[in-house]
């Protein structure tokens, strides 16, 4: 049984935790609120954040789960122990760089370097430097719906639980 601890409609499960947090705080949803408590959990503790997490979402050790929205390398490396003997995967989805563009135009930025430094907070600099590397697949989003990009991972024979 895998658990899925996102829609993938929206934000990633991970970042839900950091609106969670910030609706308990009386902050405001603004990409650089969420990106400075993001920040901050990750930096109080992956381990705990990854935890919390997963009991949000009902996860039991044994259990699979698809967790979307990992961020920071650290992140991902607890993730791998707090779940741990589960075999973990990262799956990796790349979306060039005009395509982000337009998808924060149609979330209301309009500043001409607005990416440029969303992209350069902490909590986005391992998405674009590191984790692809990590990755076990690399997946362009440009022109895939949702259904196909999960079939696509469903089916990738490297991803295979043992």
């Amino acid at each position: 049984h895998t658990r899925c601890l996102s829609d993938w409609s929206s934000d990633g499960v991970l970042f839900r935790s950091v609106r969670k947090t910030a609706t308990s705080r009386g902050v405001e949803h603004t990409r650089e609120s969420l990106q400075a408590i993001g920040e901050e959990l990750e930096a109080a503790g992956p381990a705990a954040l990854c935890r919390a997490v997963l009991d949000d979402a009902g996860w039991n050790p044994g259990e699979s789960a698809v967790v979307e929205g990992v961020r920071h390398v650290r992140v991902w490396e607890r993730l791998r122990d707090v779940v741990a003997p589960q075999p973990t995967f990262l799956v990796y989805l790349d979306a060039p760089k005009e395509l982000r563009r337009t998808r924060l135009e149609e979330r209301g930025a309009r500043e001409a370097n607005y990416l440029e430094t969303a992209e350069s907070h902490s909590t986005e600099r391992d998405v674009i430097a590191e984790l692809p590397q990590l990755a076990d697949l690399v997946l362009s989003t440009e022109g895939r719906s949702v259904p196909e990009l999960v079939r696509e991972i469903g089916a990738h024979p490297g991803l295979k639980r043992s």
